[in-house]
């Protein structure tokens, strides 16, 4: 990635707690660049320093060594105001005003763009107007923020940094708190803002599943350092399956998902295809049984939502439903 057409850049950045005997090093020697038009999704295992990277580069705490430059020049010669035109930030637990409304709240992502005296102009309205609809918080505008869930405050902080309008944003888990509809929603926002207005967002987030769907580049916290590569390579490399696998939750590569391990006690065959099929055997290996070709109790899908269960090639029952199913073979294995 060019170094001339970045818009952020790290250079030999170490980052950390604590100073002298206390130190404690999460990252060494990193050099990350960042251009615009990129959604960049930073993932890790807890500990890891996800927090911390984004608040350095945020400017809320300083590196223990190296450099942050911000359209080659460092962040540490921007004043507070010149620095929101550029960034703006949604990190986690951020202080809030808890008896200001929402709307107000909203219209504060303008301050660094209006005069001394804050007064809007028609464009700031706008730009607080495209940022309520793009969050979809209409209808929370006239409550006070301690009236908010946890999602909805979420929801709010977005659509302020929305109306910021700068070209970069920084989310730490911007989809914490919400349910999943909400956080397609959300990442689908910020995909669109990436792709329609050329901005470049990081933000960081556990959902690795949903992260490998639409994020340009994966930044990956890992043995204190951060590799930068597109999902697909990270995935292929086998450096996210080995990162981020846990004897209980293997990572699949095939599928890109994270898969809970069940206790298998039974096998059996099944027999059929198509999207009956891959639910059937699901239900069949969460309730503890496996699949094992030539088996003596087969499972069969066969046409109009039916389900035929075999013992030693006969006929035990026909089911019409996967609940009857499991409750049919846990029956037939009873002892």
């Amino acid at each position: 990635m060019s170094s001339v057409s970045s818009i952020i850049s790290l250079n030999q950045v170490s980052l950390g707690y604590g100073k002298g005997q206390s130190e404690q090093r999460l990252v060494h020697n990193l050099n990350l660049a960042v251009t615009n038009r990129q959604l960049i999704a930073l993932v890790g295992s807890n500990g890891a320093g996800k927090s911390t990277l984004l608040r350095t580069i945020a400017g809320l705490q300083k590196p223990h060594s190296g450099t942050i430059e911000l359209l080659n020049k460092s962040i540490n010669t921007l004043n507070a105001k010149a620095f929101a035109r550029y960034i703006s930030i949604v990190l986690t637990g951020q202080a809030e005003i808890s008896y200001v409304k929402a709307a107000e709240l909203i219209a504060m992502g303008r301050l660094p763009h209006t005069g001394w005296l804050g007064n809007f102009s028609t464009i700031d309205q706008q730009k607080v107007n495209a940022a309520v609809e793009q969050a979809k918080v209409i209808h929370l505008l006239d409550k006070p923020i301690y009236q908010l869930s946890d999602g909805e405050r979420q929801k709010v902080m977005i659509a302020r940094a929305l109306a910021q309008d700068t070209p970069i944003m920084i989310l730490d888990e911007p989809t914490t708190h919400l349910d999943i509809t909400n956080q397609v929603n959300i990442i689908q926002l910020l995909r669109t803002l990436v792709r329609n207005q050329q901005k470049c967002i990081i933000f960081s987030t556990h959902n690795i599943e949903l992260a490998l769907q639409v994020a340009d580049r994966l930044w990956l916290m890992h043995q204190q350092t951060v590799i930068d590569k597109v999902p697909e390579d990270l995935v292929l490399s086998g450096t996210l399956p080995e990162a981020m696998s846990t004897d209980q939750a293997p990572f699949n590569p095939e599928s890109g998902t994270f898969q809970v391990q069940h206790e298998e006690n039974h096998p059996i065959a099944l027999t059929g295809s198509g999207i009956r099929a891959r639910w059937t055997q699901r239900a069949l290996e969460r309730a503890g049984y496996y699949l094992q070709p030539r088996s003596a109790v087969s499972v069969e899908i066969i046409a109009n939502n039916h389900w035929n269960i075999c013992n030693n090639n006969k006929l035990v029952s026909t089911v019409q439903s996967i609940e009857s199913l499991l409750l049919r073979l846990s029956q037939l294995y009873s002892p």
